[in-house]
């Protein structure tokens, strides 16, 4: 795979995020995703997985300058599929982890807060959903999973005010779990993950999706022509074409 990158480590794999430095998701990036993900689920020689990124860079989340050229229906395409990836990253039954190695703002974030446990890196690293301060609307979907890990006053305090964190905050609100220096993040992950590897893989897997199932019912339930009206909408608007704009132009 082009922007994704495997490495076996017997009864887990770990996946690294690789377009480029700061593996902004693009559609084409979206879909490798879902289609490894789906070859993992059913891998019974793959008991869990940990998610990484680059150093200094988990993802910067959606790629702004891919989606902001895109016509209507290429942008409808790409929401729809990346919601996919996000209800599939929630639902996914094995050990998940994200080892976050930097920034990890907006899709980044959203990746993240998909697994059960995180370790960020510390040092002047930001991450939350800053959507709104860009001029996207978020999904009503990823609202209630960034809630599910730090409640619903605190997720709709922070959504509202497009509120990143740096580490040790994230960690104090639950948005990750633990916080240490950058050399050591994926060997954490990794500690973590053979700790959940040595329970009974059936009674983990189970209790996992027991303490998921409110959520998991929603987004089975969700129709995306009627979930996503004010994303789609909203993305046209002229004032958030401007702000798009303007990330756009710093991008460049």
């Amino acid at each position: 795979m082009s922007h994704l990158l495997t490495e076996n480590k017997g009864d887990y794999t770990i996946i690294t995020l690789n377009r480029g430095k700061a593996s902004p998701l693009s559609h084409e990036m979206v879909n490798e995703f879902r289609e490894l993900l789906k070859k993992i689920t059913v891998d019974d020689t793959v008991k869990g997985i940990i998610l990484t990124g680059q150093e200094h860079f988990f993802s910067v989340g959606v790629d702004v300058k891919e989606m902001f050229e895109k016509d209507r229906e290429g942008v409808t395409a790409f929401w729809k599929d990346f919601s996919s990836l996000i209800a599939e990253l929630f639902a996914f039954p094995k050990p998940f982890i994200s080892a976050i190695t930097g920034h990890s703002p907006a899709g980044g974030t959203v990746m993240a807060i998909c697994s059960d446990y995180r370790v960020m890196a510390q040092g002047k690293y930001q991450i939350g959903l800053n959507e709104i301060a860009v001029g996207i609307t978020l999904p009503t979907m990823i609202f209630e999973i960034y809630a599910f890990w730090l409640g619903e006053r605190k997720a709709c305090q922070n959504l509202l005010e497009a509120k990143m964190m740096l580490p040790d905050e994230a960690l104090q609100v639950g948005l990750v779990d633990e916080v240490c220096d950058g050399s050591e993040v994926l060997a954490r992950a990794e500690a973590k993950m053979k700790l959940y590897l040595s329970f009974s893989q059936a009674s983990w897997i189970h209790s996992k999706k027991n303490l998921r199932k409110e959520q998991l019912d929603k987004n089975e339930k969700i129709v995306f022509e009627r979930d996503y009206v004010d994303t789609m909408e909203d993305w046209w608007l002229s004032e958030n074409r401007e702000a798009l704009g303007k990330v756009v132009a710093m991008l460049k």
